[in-house]
């Protein structure tokens, strides 16, 4: 067993591996005698030091046979960058590595390591793929002696001011970071003043059967292709959302990260649009947003889902709701007031497969409408899923 972060397990965990380190036994409660662990059970911890954590905070540390894991050397950090990423040059895997060793060296509040480091080395390799690459030439070993251009050097400073600078809380210390990262890759402080007043283009492409892509992102270096190209795509402008250069540097940090499958924390002061660059960019490619907002009562659960009774007249209920709203949109006449009374007549009888089933039939004809405005098709979109709850029930 692997146990991380030893030094922070809460007490009573710490108090439960006392007896299982000095003598081999666990006591579980609820049961009388203890329990012992197998001939070849092995329990192995991790903690970390750095940082200003020391080895005193671990509980009970001379029950652990202690052994010390050395930071990585430069020329070990480099060797690991060029094996993980075999289009980056030699020459420039070691100028990365020593852009992140100064910035660790600066002390600045967010100090680099070296996940940060593999992180970035993984983005200039996507990056400097098509300039790395010789026609007709993939021998790793001949890639390591091509020689390292400005362009190598450019989209390496671009992605290290977002793997590295970004991560440091205040402007003056981004900026630091930036020249510090600058200056290791050979970089001039011109170079960093252009990127400090750089300003992406932000473009939403709006799906139709000219566009290739099907619709989608385009913001800066990293380009989305939506979801669902008959679903929101190009309809972004239905949020209000105005693309100055901040909001812009935003998305495309947002967007590069979404296009890498990175995990993303956003930190600012409430209202500088934390959340509102997420809705954008969300809606402007089709992908459905899930907000959960956590708090010191928050559990697993909110996160996980749980099991609890369903009770099929609430899921009903909402179906009707949102059913009615997009049906009464949409259709009119006397004719369409009987379809709906003899509806809520089977609601209140609780006829559940014929409710679902006469909801589904006048979706079917909602569909064949040529000419619904979009903010119609927007109303039976949000009475699908509640339709298809319903039907998952009942039928």
């Amino acid at each position: 067993v692997l146990l991380e972060d030893v030094d922070r397990a809460p007490a009573e965990v710490s108090a439960a591996l006392v007896t299982l380190l000095d003598h081999r036994e666990l006591i579980v409660p609820g049961r009388g005698d203890p329990v012992r662990a197998a001939p070849g059970f092995r329990v192995l911890g991790t903690a970390t030091l750095w940082g200003g954590r020391d080895a005193a905070r671990i509980a009970h540390a001379a029950l652990w046979r202690r052994v010390a894991v050395a930071p990585l050397g430069a020329g070990e950090a480099a060797s690991i960058v060029c094996a993980r990423h075999k289009r980056i040059p030699t020459e420039l895997a070691v100028r990365l590595v020593d852009a992140q060793q100064r910035c660790a060296a600066q002390r600045f509040p967010r100090l680099p390591t070296l996940r940060d480091l593999l992180k970035w080395a993984a983005r200039v390799a996507r990056a400097i793929a098509p300039v790395a690459a010789s026609p007709g030439d993939e021998d790793p070993e001949e890639t390591r002696s091509v020689h390292v251009t400005g362009a190598m050097l450019h989209a390496a400073l671009v992605e290290g001011a977002d793997c590295i600078a970004a991560a440091q809380p205040r402007a003056e210390q981004r900026r630091a970071a930036t020249a510090e990262i600058a200056v290791a890759l050979g970089l001039g402080p011109d170079v960093v003043e252009e990127l400090a007043h750089h300003r992406p283009d932000v473009h939403v492409d709006r799906a139709s059967g000219a566009n290739t892509t099907g619709g989608g992102v385009r913001a800066g270096r990293a380009v989305l292709r939506a979801v669902d190209a008959t679903g929101q795509a190009g309809e972004s402008d239905a949020l209000t959302y105005t693309l100055t250069r901040h909001a812009s540097c935003l998305i495309e940090a947002l967007a590069v990260s979404v296009e890498r499958n990175e995990a993303v924390l956003l930190t600012g002061e409430t209202g500088v649009g934390k959340t509102s660059a997420v809705q954008y960019l969300a809606r402007a490619v089709g992908a459905e947003l899930v907000v959960v907002n956590l708090s010191q009562q928050s559990e697993s659960a909110d996160l996980l889902g749980g099991y609890k009774p369903v009770q099929v007249d609430e899921i009903a209920a909402r179906a009707l709701e949102t059913f009615e709203r997009a049906f009464s949109a949409t259709f009119t006449g006397e004719a369409n007031e009987r379809f709906i009374a003899r509806l809520r007549a089977r609601f209140a009888s609780r006829a559940w497969s014929r409710v679902a089933k006469m909801m589904a039939n006048a979706m079917g004809l909602a569909h064949e409408q040529a000419g619904l405005a979009p903010p119609i098709r927007a109303l039976w979109r949000a009475a699908a899923a509640p339709l298809t709850a319903l039907q998952r029930y009942v039928v």
